[in-house]
């Protein structure tokens, strides 16, 4: 069945008193890649449907990856039995009103990426490099979606991106390097600049292993990535912040980090992954959150702004409930990772983290491990490679204005998703340089 004729056919059907249905295709192309040999290629679409039934303020949902006539009615029918014995919920928001609504970001260039083309741009990559092995996949990923009220309410939307998470490993010396890369448009991939990040960081003997301890770390921007992501749901989420448990509750106006940290989330830039309406239909628009340090706003969807009596900002990532901040960016300092790398005199370089946790979510202190890429800075080179590390670092200590420099020169950083359907989610950020990083534990 059509995704945007499901919700008209179940709305036509249904005995509740109100129904919200999702429909969604994706479409996922993926290559994946073991030990620099292609050993899964998929071209596959991925279907699913949501709903949630409605008596007064009870509700109900079911989910259905089956899109033929009975099992959406049998789905719908599970919906309305579940909210008929469901406590009600104060807060649980209206229908929209009748409308219309829609967008595309689909980049029309996408769809020449197929297969064949991942599988030319990666045997490159493989033959300039035939003493090293390579893992991971190349995915190109488009969703279509319907969300429908039985008020009459819909919204029509699609996006796509490509991803390529690149493990590259010389088993001489055991260093690897980690490559992620996410675009809309496949002509911005560059070739020759992988290549060269390949041969830099992988020119190293083996690795050694550093003592625990202190130390200046610069950040790339995809480590940066894996600690803001973690960041955002906890800092700006309107639900941590009704909950009680957000370490910034109570504290927007006051200036809580480094005064060259700003963060805004502009999803509606043409050049990052462009969305004009969130989960629930609500129109996206620019949102500072941090702005010279200083904490400005908080992050709502529909029912978490009536708890908190006002408006949504657009952030919902589901339609039954769930906030995330998808496009966030950080204003550039002066210095470039260069730079950066040149001005310490012993210190870090770290390409991404692995198995991020949170420890201590008042004081905003997270755990971690170093992994594919982490180097040794003396007198302001790259020395040698390092064994990975693990950290523990409160994020209020490491975005002070005594530790935190930001870099210049941004990155797209997306989510390394490869096994299911992704959001629409984009960071565009600089290296960070960060003094007093703490590292409880060194070795493999």
């Amino acid at each position: 069945m059509d995704i945007e004729k499901i919700g008209e056919e179940l709305n036509r059907v249904r005995e509740s008193d109100g129904l919200e249905v999702v429909s969604g295709r994706g479409h996922l192309n993926l290559l994946r890649f073991s030990n620099s040999t292609f050993h899964q290629s998929v071209d596959t679409d991925l279907n699913a449907v949501y709903m949630r039934s409605r008596y007064g303020k009870k509700q109900g949902t079911a989910t259905t990856l089956n899109l033929n006539r009975d099992a959406l009615i049998h789905a719908l029918r599970q919906s309305e039995s579940i909210a008929k014995i469901t406590p009600e919920d104060p807060y649980l928001p209206p229908l929209m009103e009748s409308d219309k609504r829609e967008y595309n970001a689909i980049d029309a260039k996408l769809e020449e990426l197929d297969g064949k083309k991942k599988a030319e741009i990666l045997s490159d990559i493989f033959r300039s490099f035939e003493n090293y092995s390579f893992y991971g996949s190349f995915s190109t990923y488009e969703l279509y979606s319907t969300l429908f009220h039985s008020t009459g309410f819909v919204l029509n939307s699609a996006f796509g991106d490509a991803q390529l998470n690149l493990l590259v490993i010389d088993d001489k010396t055991e260093n690897s390097v980690w490559i992620q890369k996410s675009f809309k448009d496949p002509s911005s991939i560059n070739i020759d600049e992988i290549k060269d990040t390949i041969s830099k960081k992988l020119s190293f003997p083996s690795p050694i292993t550093l003592p625990k301890g202190t130390y200046t770390v610069i950040l790339e921007p995809v480590a940066l990535f894996d600690l803001l992501n973690y960041f955002q749901y906890v800092a700006f989420s309107g639900q941590a912040h009704l909950d009680g448990y957000s370490p910034l509750k109570g504290r927007v106006g006051e200036k809580v980090f480094s005064s060259s940290l700003t963060l805004i989330d502009d999803p509606l830039d043409e050049s990052l992954l462009p969305v004009k309406f969130d989960a629930e239909g609500v129109p996206k628009k620019k949102t500072v959150f941090i702005e010279n340090g200083v904490f400005k706003s908080i992050a709502y969807d529909r029912k978490t702004a009536l708890r908190a009596n006002t408006t949504s900002t657009g952030h919902s990532a589901s339609p039954f409930g769930h906030i995330v901040v998808t496009h966030l960016k950080m204003e550039e300092g002066e210095k470039s990772l260069g730079e950066l790398i040149e001005g310490t005199e012993k210190g870090i370089l770290i390409t991404r983290f692995h198995y991020i946790n949170i420890v201590d979510m008042q004081k905003l202190v997270f755990t971690g491990m170093t992994r594919d890429g982490t180097f040794l800075i003396e007198n302001g080179k790259l020395t040698k490679t390092l064994t990975n590390m693990r950290f523990n670092v409160s994020l209020f200590d490491a975005f002070s204005e005594e530790n935190l420099i930001v870099g210049r020169g941004t990155s797209d950083v997306g989510m390394a998703e490869t096994y299911e359907g992704r959001i629409p989610l984009r960071y565009r950020i600089p290296p960070v340089k960060i003094k007093n990083f703490n590292f409880i534990q060194s070795g493999k």
